[in-house]
């Protein structure tokens, strides 16, 4: 199993944006195979601040995730212009 952490941070004058796009890329991934769960969250004191909690059966259900269309329109062509910051770290159990 491999699990992804990412934190974005919204710009505000995006965050409406930014909540108008989030559904549409939880249902699509969530859908895809190999896909275990894709779970947002948002910060009780910053609502500009994001994670995202993402686990995927193995390395190769990653990368057809990062492959994907919904991926790359929705992520990387509509909201990572949209966010102040973005980091991506891929956990692995540690036994």
């Amino acid at each position: 199993m491999v699990t992804i952490l990412a934190r974005w941070q919204v710009k505000p004058e995006f965050l409406e944006n930014l909540l108008n796009v989030l559904p549409q890329l939880q249902q699509a991934s969530m859908h895809e195979e190999g896909n275990i769960s894709y779970e947002v969250f948002r910060d009780s004191q910053d609502e500009t601040f994001f994670i995202l909690l993402e686990k995927y059966e193995d390395e190769n259900a990653l990368e057809a995730h990062r492959l994907s269309d919904h991926f790359q329109s929705l992520v990387l062509k509509t909201i990572v212009p949209m966010l102040i910051s973005r980091s991506v770290t891929k956990l692995i159990p540690y036994q």
